[in-house]
């Protein structure tokens, strides 16, 4: 129960958002805090909208959001259309929010932590590995509080030009290997790594390791072929690019893990200001079926991916807290320099940071 209640939080505090879509406008009173356009059209019953749509997982990933769809596209009596896309496979990561800038996707998945620059507050401040969240419902919670309360989180999202919709916490990322011997101590052995996240690629390099900078449609070739022996990544990724049968041993550091992200679906401005009033409803009223049925999936999805790594005969070993800590002291050098990386690039990160770690600790 509590954590169907943190999911239903989770998607509360996600669409608060919305809100902060540049000229997006005032919340629409039906979705207190949702996006929505002061001077929407209104509806044409004769106009057809198709709506260029981005995944950044697979099709099979998609199940419950590629229903809403259809639900959506009856409910406006065919006058919304789905052209839909699966695993980057227009835009790769580091190009996605350029598309939605440039209205070339309409609406599309993205994690702000693949935008320093646009993004050091939601994209590295909230992904600092060892930040100390006790789980994946924990990190829901507190993310999405600190994103409806806070101006500075939200200001990222505006400048950025988009309008945020909806979205979820994917679940914690962990290190995985494609040989045995992953090690309980803070080394990595000379091991090449793929991370996106710059203060872990710091951290690898530091600590006996070379890390690779890569993304989900390149993990399973670059370990195929030997380019890399590993990841830092969560179970669902590699269960949805065909890692996992690769994966031979793995290190998971608690509930926590390494760092969580938020997964978060945005809008092309131009797209959504050109939508009718009743079109944008009808979008805010699917907006948290879409990040529930997202947040339930991931959740289940975890628990299948794990077992089968488990079924593969994969050796799997579960850190204590007193491993885990020795693993965040040994963090520690980074974590002093990357807080003042992202002071230097937005002088409200102290601020956040000491406001998360507030609520970790008050955490129930």
């Amino acid at each position: 129960m509590k954590k169907l209640l943190a999911i239903m939080l989770c998607v509360v505090f996600v669409l608060s958002l919305a809100a902060c879509g540049g000229s997006a406008g005032p919340a629409s009173p039906a979705s207190p805090g949702a996006p929505a356009s002061p001077g929407a059209p209104a509806g044409d019953s004769d106009e057809v909208f198709t709506v260029t749509v981005q995944f950044s997982f697979p099709e099979s990933n998609a199940g419950s959001t590629l229903e809403i769809f259809d639900k959506m596209t009856e409910e406006s009596n065919g006058r919304l259309r789905f052209e839909t896309y699966f695993s980057f496979s227009l835009y790769g990561p580091p190009d996605v929010v350029g598309a939605l800038q440039d209205g070339n996707l309409d609406l599309a998945g993205f994690m702000t932590s693949e935008y320093p620059g646009l993004f050091p507050l939601n994209g590295l401040l909230l992904g600092l590995p060892f930040l100390g969240l006790p789980s994946n419902v924990a990190a829901s919670d507190i993310y999405w509080e600190l994103l409806k309360t806070n101006q500075a989180l939200r200001q990222e999202i505006t400048d950025a030009g988009i309008v945020y919709y909806t979205g979820w916490v994917i679940p914690p990322y962990n290190l995985h290997l494609i040989n045995e011997g992953a090690s309980i101590e803070p080394n990595f052995s000379g091991l090449t790594l793929m991370t996106e996240n710059p203060y872990m690629q710091r951290f690898i390099n530091q600590n006996g390791g070379a890390a690779m900078l890569s993304f989900p449609p390149d993990f399973f070739s670059n370990l195929n072929n030997g380019v890399a022996e590993g990841l830092v990544n969560h179970v669902n990724v590699m269960n949805a690019f065909g890692c996992i049968e690769l994966i031979e041993s793995s290190i998971f550091m608690g509930d926590g893990g390494i760092y969580f992200y938020p997964l978060g679906y945005a809008f092309s401005q131009q797209f959504w200001n050109s939508l009718p009033a009743d079109l944008q409803a009808l979008f805010l009223k699917y907006a948290d079926d879409i990040a529930a049925g997202g947040l339930n999936y991931d959740l289940q999805l975890s628990q299948e991916s794990y077992q089968k790594m488990v079924d593969n005969g994969a050796t799997i070993t579960h850190l204590n807290e007193a491993q885990i800590d020795r693993w965040r002291e040994a963090f520690e050098p980074v974590r002093v320099e990357a807080l003042a990386e992202i002071q230097a690039a937005n002088p409200a990160a102290e601020e956040v940071y000491g406001l998360i770690q507030d609520m970790i600790r008050n955490y129930n």
